[in-house]
């Protein structure tokens, strides 16, 4: 539905075509202003003086209904395996109307070496984040902790306790996109105790949710744990045990909210190449996130640790 491209506009009314308050969505009777928020969308002027009714003329609240999105998303990054490092994250693109955002996936975590494994950066948005590198890990040090989703850096790993995986930061508003959808940010994996030979005790725990590191494994031994949607796996510990396994890097994901003039709706796409809007969009936003990097690996020779996976870049991008 558009309004008319030419003769009268009204703000209520029942007439289709010439309706403000039916293009919107309201009632003929519903109360209303030029100075309305939805009301200046339609119009497409943000602020200042409306004419009428010029500014309506084939004027539609649907703009952009049923468009289709197209994307591909990254694989996280594998740990690697007893002396071996991880591998990088995957990348996550986007595209919608001659735009794309891309969102690099993490680093990888590097084998024995105290090199914190970089994050991802991302471009193509209006706004754009790096993700938190990986905590690198050496010596008689336990596994690094897996980088967060825009979260600060991780340190080198010390004192034989695995490292916490970082928690992820909220970035343009995502948490709140999230709420209804089932997903949310997580929180970061903790890092195994620093001499227990626990089997229990001895592994990292995976990251939560959206953008969470995993824990690094503690320096007895151990896998380091996964990442969550995009953030990095932990690091590998490995002075009692063999063929240790640095924690995977989570996939990358898309974010898309819309709008249609009076609620918001939200969807998480963790497969598939392609979205299509509901058909009362006005406007939407989208968050494209990289995939997180895999943790390195470790063996059973004594000042011998995992470093962990960089998390996913971020793009955010706001069609209106």
């Amino acid at each position: 539905m558009a309004l008319n491209a030419s003769g009268p506009i009204i703000l209520g009314g029942s007439t289709v075509g010439q309706s403000i308050n039916l293009e919107l969505g309201l009632g003929a009777t519903v109360q209303i202003s030029l100075d309305d928020a939805a009301v200046r969308t339609l119009a497409g002027v943000p602020s200042g003086t409306i004419i009428m009714p010029t500014d309506f003329w084939g004027k539609s609240s649907v703009k952009y209904g049923g468009a289709v999105l197209s994307y591909s998303l990254g694989t996280g990054g594998p740990g690697g395996v007893n002396t071996n490092s991880g591998t990088a994250g995957g990348i996550t693109t986007l595209t919608y109307a001659g735009i794309t955002l891309t969102a690099n996936g993490g680093g990888a975590g590097g084998y024995n070496n105290n090199v914190n494994a970089a994050g991802g950066t991302a471009s193509g948005g209006t706004s754009n984040a790096t993700g938190g590198t990986g905590g690198g890990a050496t010596g008689d040090r336990g596994g690094g902790g897996g980088g967060g989703l825009n979260g600060a850096n991780n340190s080198i790993g010390s004192g034989g306790a695995g490292q916490a995986g970082q928690s992820p930061i909220n970035f343009q508003g995502l948490s709140t996109a999230l709420t209804g959808t089932g997903y949310s940010l997580g929180t970061g994996g903790n890092g195994a105790d620093s001499g227990s030979s626990s089997v229990n005790a001895m592994n990292g725990s995976p990251g939560t949710g959206i953008g969470a590191g995993g824990g690094g494994a503690g320096w007895y031994g151990g896998n380091g744990g996964a990442g969550g949607f995009g953030g990095g796996g932990g690091g590998a510990g490995g002075y009692s045990a063999v063929n240790m396994t640095g924690g995977a890097g989570g996939n990358g994901i898309v974010v898309v909210r819309s709008f249609n003039n009076s609620s918001y709706s939200s969807v998480v796409r963790i497969s598939g190449t392609s979205y299509a809007l509901p058909s009362d969009s006005q406007s939407f936003e989208v968050w494209a996130i990289g995939a997180g990097g895999g943790g390195a690996g470790a063996t059973s020779v004594d000042s011998t640790s995992g470093g962990a996976g960089g998390a996913g870049g971020i793009a955010y991008y706001q069609w209106t």
